[in-house]
């Protein structure tokens, strides 16, 4: 955590940086290098001390892989405009960017922007009560797989907002991806059969960045990917990068 959105709430993010990075020294190989996969925020690379060198990576390149063995067209969907930012480079996929607006004293989900794929603005609403005028997208598109993509997942809400959007704007099939499954407070079975936020998602593609939840995760609406794989292919170029 890097922010502090209320009284009492610690900023974590350069403590725990630190805490890594510090008890580090250099070895043969040369300076140590800290592998991290999708960091939440690029500024917290600078929380990390001089003992170590980054590499920041993503895991996107194994969802790109998962989607097209699956061969379903798929427009991919940031939460935000940081979302955007940060995985926009990684998809070669159409994509929509939403945001959080505020009308009067509700807060929602709203579509902003639009890459690669046509959208009528027109039609577009904002809450359930607006006038519905027949979907935002094509009828081609609107049968497509919208995947939500994020780099962590804890309570789940701003995807399922983010869904709700999307689907009071005609979208079909919505599925979630997020690399970190934190899931405090075992949050994830608000999106077991019968819970809360079950039929939200088709599927939630998550990895194994924290083994512990992701064993506990077996059971649709998800899927896990493994790292393993990606890593072991980073490490590699790692060791040839000192050779």
């Amino acid at each position: 955590m890097e922010r502090v959105d209320k009284e009492g709430m610690l900023a974590s993010a350069e403590t725990l940086a630190k805490l890594i990075s510090a008890p580090l020294s250099p070895a043969i190989a040369g300076i140590p290098t800290v592998v991290i996969y999708d960091i939440h925020a690029l500024q917290e690379r600078f929380y990390f001390t001089d003992n170590v060198r980054l590499r920041l990576v993503s895991a996107l390149p194994i969802l790109m892989e998962k989607l097209k063995a699956d061969s379903v067209r798929t427009v991919a969907v940031f939460p935000d405009d940081g979302a955007a930012k940060r995985f926009g480079k990684h998809v070669e996929l159409p994509y929509l960017v939403c945001g959080k607006v505020r009308d009067k004293d509700e807060r929602y989900i709203r579509i902003l922007d639009s890459v690669g794929l046509e959208i009528d603005t027109t039609k577009l609403r904002l809450k359930a009560a607006d006038p519905d005028h027949g979907g935002i997208f094509t009828p081609e598109d609107a049968q497509c797989r919208f995947l939500i993509i994020d780099d962590l997942v804890n309570s789940g809400g701003t995807l399922v907002r983010c869904a709700e959007a999307l689907r009071l704007n005609g979208a079909g099939r919505i599925d979630a991806y997020c690399t970190h499954a934190v899931f405090g407070h075992d949050s994830f079975t608000n999106f077991a059969p019968g819970a809360k936020f079950a039929g939200v998602f088709d599927t939630f593609f998550v990895t194994n960045s924290i083994p512990e939840v992701a064993l506990r995760l077996s059971s649709p609406p998800f899927q896990v990917l493994d790292l393993t794989p990606h890593m072991w292919d980073v490490l590699q170029d790692l060791a040839a990068s000192h050779n």
